[in-house]
């Protein structure tokens, strides 16, 4: 009877495979339950996730809504932001304008008649005594100065180095000294 060898109590039973395999039955239950509670707290985190999500896009956007101001704000631009310049309240109708020139500025113009004998001064002398006035650009005024015996271009350059915006040419074939103002629009005079 050396072959014959009794597992358990005598009963012929395996009792360590039993109880090893109704151990990994419980262990299936909790294994079950585990999976279960991290389950469970990946789905709280996406939930919290989720809502901090829709709260953020409820503060930062949907919130912004309830004002009418949001709805009827405009923008604006321009082709050429040197030359126009645009800009639009809420209250501003929508759609394209163009603007156009109708009239350019224009600078002032001053002429004298003839200063010379048929149409060339021989001299080339302004005054024969000395000679003063005031010239005005329209903001500024300054008084040209010539001595005895000067000629027209100690006036030109007396005229273009005083500071004003106005430039002075002397045209030798008509005899006549030309003022243009430097600058354009309502305030370009020549007094």
């Amino acid at each position: 009877m050396a072959g014959i060898q009794f597992s358990g109590l005598a009963s012929g039973l395996d009792t360590e495979s039993i109880v090893k395999q109704l151990m990994e039955v419980e262990q299936m239950k909790y294994d079950k339950v585990d999976r279960q509670k991290i389950e469970a707290e990946m789905k709280v985190e996406v939930w919290e996730e989720v809502n901090t999500k829709l709260y953020s896009f409820y503060t930062d956007n949907v919130f912004d809504l309830k004002s009418s101001g949001v709805f009827r704000a405009r923008s604006t631009s321009s082709s050429d932001t040197t030359k126009v310049a645009a800009s639009a309240t809420s209250n501003a109708m929508q759609g394209v304008y163009t603007v156009g020139v109708s009239q350019l500025a224009k600078g002032a113009h001053l002429y004298s008649t003839d200063i010379g004998e048929n149409g060339s001064n021989t001299s080339d002398t302004v005054s024969t005594s000395d000679l003063s006035f005031t010239l005005s650009d329209g903001t500024t005024s300054e008084t040209i100065t010539l001595a005895t015996g000067e000629g027209v271009s100690e006036l030109m350059a007396a005229i273009n180095d005083s500071g004003l915006n106005i430039n002075a040419n002397y045209d030798t074939s008509n005899g006549r000294i030309f003022l243009d103002s430097t600058e354009t629009g309502g305030t370009a005079q020549i007094d």
